[in-house]
């Protein structure tokens, strides 16, 4: 063999393992990518059972922005004890985040407007919870809903407008 044509073969061989590892990189980080979504939205599907929502969201929706502690404590202790989980739900969620384990993003996509809903009407009920029990009851669901105010997915959009036109 020529030493041209063995010069060729090197070249081309090289080539095909630069590629190669670019390749795998690519790969590799897409695979840790989907991993890291899926591990998220497990999270979030594990704190966030379609029955808790279900019973906490009833229970928002019922009180006025704003609302009063007295007027979560007229919902009765069985709305309150669900109200309560939801807080801490939203606690360990803004914990996460935090933590980076999930990111803000997939939180405001999948929970971000009952997150920044529960936070707009039981702040005053935290604030009553804090005088009773210390400064940093629900400091993570505070931060959550500070977090996501500052920095929306979607501008306050809903998901139906903002992703509209989206084809499989």
């Amino acid at each position: 063999m020529t030493p041209e044509l063995a010069l060729i073969f090197q070249i081309i061989s090289t080539i095909t393992v630069v590629i190669g590892f670019g390749f795998a990189t690519y790969q590799t980080l897409n695979i840790r990518r989907q991993r890291r979504a899926e591990v998220a939205l497990t999270l979030i599907n594990n704190l966030w059972p379609p029955e808790l929502v279900a019973r906490t969201a009833r229970r928002l929706f019922a009180l006025p922005e704003d609302a009063t502690a007295e007027q979560v404590d007229a919902l009765g202790p069985e709305a309150e004890q669900a109200l309560l989980v939801a807080c801490i739900t939203y606690e360990h969620l803004g914990y996460l985040v935090y933590q980076r384990i999930i990111p803000l993003r997939t939180v405001d996509e999948v929970v971000g407007g009952t997150a920044r809903l529960a936070w707009q009407r039981l702040r005053k009920w935290v604030e009553r919870v804090r005088e009773e029990s210390g400064p940093s009851s629900f400091e993570w669901f505070q931060w959550l809903y500070e977090q996501l105010e500052a920095h929306p997915v979607s501008k306050g959009a809903a998901a139906h407008v903002v992703h509209g036109d989206w084809r499989p």
